[in-house]
């Protein structure tokens, strides 16, 4: 067996060393080949001409989308608009002027990263001085918007009970229940040091919050929740002082809740005027209420429908939009820029440097470009602060279009940083609606204060109690006024349908004057 074994082995040998030196001048003649003149002259040209194609899809691109994108600049510098977000940025604000600089804030926000993640969850004893006192599972909350009041009697219950709505305070409880007022207003002391820190503070002319611009939209804004925090305070408190019969004091919560309104007025970020719209409509709570129980006198009321009727909502916008339109070509230039801001952009772990090399400077013109013409739509097309309408139809069209646009390198970044204007624009008219109509509801009440009984048309207010009468921003018609009897009137834009519902809550944008029983405007009507 091991003589056979040998002799196979003997055997094999030779034949695999035959079988490789019969394979070596084949692989020497393909060596040859692949490194021979031709085919290296071939390859040397091959590659000359990708190269050459590649060069030139990245220098048409960048020379196509630099045309395009110098072309917009200039026609932007010809209407005498900017495109620098400094432009935009309020100037400076001498601290003792401002605002934004009382203690109150100056020693509790931050507004530069790295930010102490303690401190961006306890603001500390500020912070707290301004929080809303309410209960936090009260998501949906009654509205002068559905018509409807609010019932000081839940909240005392709720801040008599043992369950007290916040776990690290307690609320302030008389031994004995009071009348609902009273106890609203004895819990609510729990944030008369911050409220009154707040009413010093408005009597600064200026405010300016010290944001972080360079940040762009990164930037931190944490004093938006504080100021929307302390509105609702603000309105609480003064419906409480409403019910116990203290306009007065109601008065000066409401301006003061409107003077948190305008003090980021100058803010160049769309969240920002969202906010603005929050407050405003917040602090129309007592407003209305007080209207509907004959709580305002002439002097209050005046006040009131000064503040109201003087606002351009959408010119506010406008300013807004030019403020995001300028952040966003800074932020994509600092993507062209940067490619830790690139991989952070589109959610990276960590930097992509090859991915960001590789995306063509000339895409990040057209970007920018296709988010500029996307957000001049609101600048010219659908907003006309002049004559103070909307243009339904464009605002109808920009969900589809947005919806209908097409995948495209030139709609890489500007389908992920286009704001939803459509949405914005809704809540720009109904902002511009709500002032209008608390403006026209003041001029409403001044007349029933005078002449006993409600106009039976709204001509009859012009000139003595308003001016000239606002139009629904909607459709460029006059308001519908509905009265119906001398105790209740319906006054309301026909809404985003465009189409007058006969004051439905759910479709029409209603203010509902009805006098309570036992209020003055029932009285004087009776």
């Amino acid at each position: 067996m091991k003589n056979n074994t040998s002799t196979e082995t003997k055997l094999s040998f030779p034949t695999f060393s035959k079988f490789f030196h019969s394979l070596f001048p084949t692989f020497r003649k393909l060596f040859h080949w692949l490194f021979s003149w031709p085919i290296i002259r071939r390859v040397l040209i091959t590659s000359a001409v990708v190269v050459t194609l590649v060069v030139s899809f990245y220098t048409v691109e960048l020379v196509r989308g630099k045309w395009a994108w110098n072309n917009y600049v200039a026609e932007v510098e010809a209407r005498g608009e900017s495109l620098d977000i400094a432009a935009l940025i309020p100037p400076p604000v001498p601290d003792e002027e401002n605002f934004a600089m009382i203690p109150l804030f100056r020693d509790t926000l931050h507004f530069k990263r790295p930010l102490d993640a303690s401190k961006q969850l306890d603001l500390g004893p500020h912070f707290k001085s301004l929080k809303s006192v309410e209960k936090p599972e009260a998501k949906s909350r009654l509205s002068w918007q559905k018509g409807e009041r609010t019932d000081l009697s839940d909240w005392q219950r709720y801040y008599r009970s043992e369950g007290n709505p916040e776990s690290e305070e307690k609320i302030p409880t008389a031994l004995n229940p009071q009348s609902p007022a009273e106890d609203v207003l004895l819990a609510l002391t729990l944030r008369k040091d911050g409220l009154d820190k707040l009413q010093e503070g408005s009597l600064r002319r200026h405010s300016r919050f010290p944001i972080d611009y360079e940040a762009n939209f990164a930037a931190l804004l944490p004093h938006l929740y504080l100021l929307k925090q302390a509105s609702l305070t603000l309105r609480y408190r003064a419906l409480a002082h409403l019910a116990a019969g203290n306009s007065e004091l109601a008065f000066q919560d409401t301006i003061l809740g409107v003077y948190l309104r305008d003090t980021i007025k100058s803010e160049p970020f769309l969240i920002s005027h969202l906010v603005r719209y929050s407050i405003n409509s917040i602090m129309i709570q007592p407003v209305w209420e007080g209207i509907a129980d004959g709580k305002w006198n002439e002097n209050q009321l005046k006040v009131f429908q000064e503040v109201f009727e003087g606002y351009n909502w959408l010119a506010d916008f406008k300013q807004t939009m030019r403020g995001e339109r300028a952040f966003s070509i800074l932020t994509l230039d600092m993507i062209a820029d940067s490619s830790e801001t690139y991989a952070h952009f589109l959610g990276y772990d960590k930097e992509s440097p090859l991915s960001h090399f590789l995306f063509p400077r000339g895409w990040i013109y057209q970007n920018k470009l296709n988010i500029c013409r996307w957000e001049d739509r609101s600048l010219s097309d659908i907003v006309n602060e002049k004559n103070m309408t909307l243009d339904m139809e464009q605002v109808t069209s920009l969900d589809i279009e947005n919806g209908n646009l097409k995948s495209s390198p030139y709609h890489f970044f500007a389908r992920m940083m286009v704001p939803a204007l459509s949405q914005a624009t809704l809540q720009l008219a109904q902002a511009q609606t709500v002032s209008d109509r608390a403006a026209i509801a003041c001029a409403i009440e001044r007349y029933r204060l005078a002449t006993g009984s409600l106009p039976k048309t709204l001509d009859q207010l012009v000139p003595i109690y308003i001016e000239t009468l606002p139009h629904d921003v909607i459709n460029g018609e006059p308001l519908i006024y509905r009265q119906e009897g001398n105790r209740r009137y319906l006054l309301y834009s026909v809404g985003s349908d465009q189409s007058d519902d006969g004051g439905d809550f759910e479709k029409d944008w209603v203010w509902l004057y009805e006098a309570a029983p036992d209020s003055n405007a029932a009285n004087a009507s009776n």
